[in-house]
């Protein structure tokens, strides 16, 4: 029902934002939270790499940025049987704006070439309607692209059929000014007990930055 609303909104002229500070990594690792217990019930790895050189603190909708990762990384999760969902968030400063390039990247059933120049549509559906195993009204990933197009940003796929999905988007968020950064802690040396090789490397350099050993 809400997605109707929102396609409605929209179809009115009468979708607005509401921008306002709000922590951006906060709500990334939030919508991690919420699609966790799908994610360990079909035992997936969801990872979340949010560029430690990044603010955390923004100006903007919160709620509709939320919205758009909700069924960006909701949509991975549903149509991953297994391996890993991967959600990355960097970006660059340019003009007073930070240029935010986030992308959800998924290993599982991809979408078909024709499919994906229709993929943003309403009421599309990615896989065949013969087999259809995956329940869904087809707006999401229309609302998701008319709200990255009115922050004035830009979103894309790339797919392979059987091995994995990459949704993106790109948008331009002021930065909250005179940031408060949360103190350096303590520590010097840290024990880092990490089985997946990447993410150990990942780890080790993301701590060595903050002065860690």
């Amino acid at each position: 029902i809400n997605d109707i609303l929102d396609v409605s909104k929209f179809d009115a002229g009468r979708m607005v934002l509401h921008p306002a500070p709000f922590d951006f990594e906060q709500t990334v690792r939030e919508v991690a939270r919420l699609v966790a217990p799908l994610v360990a019930r079909k035992a997936l790895r969801l990872t979340v790499d949010y560029d430690m050189f990044l603010p955390t603190q923004f100006i903007g909708d919160a709620g509709r940025l939320r919205q758009i990762l909700t069924n960006l990384v909701g949509n991975a999760v549903k149509f991953t049987d297994r391996g890993e969902v991967s959600v990355r968030v960097t970006g660059i400063e340019q003009d007073g704006l930070w240029r935010l390039h986030v992308t959800v990247e998924d290993t599982g059933i991809g979408i078909e070439p024709e499919m994906r120049a229709r993929v943003f549509g309403e009421f599309i559906q990615v896989e065949d309607t013969s087999n259809r195993r995956y329940e869904g009204t087809g707006l999401g990933l229309a609302i998701t692209e008319r709200l990255v197009r009115l922050m004035g940003g830009d979103v894309w796929v790339d797919s392979e059929p059987g091995v994995g999905s990459c949704f993106g988007f790109r948008v331009g968020l002021p930065p909250v000014a005179d940031e408060l950064r949360p103190p350096q802690p303590g520590l010097r040396n840290v024990l880092l007990v990490e089985p997946d090789g990447d993410r150990a490397e990942a780890l080790v350099a993301a701590l060595g930055e903050m002065g860690l050993a």
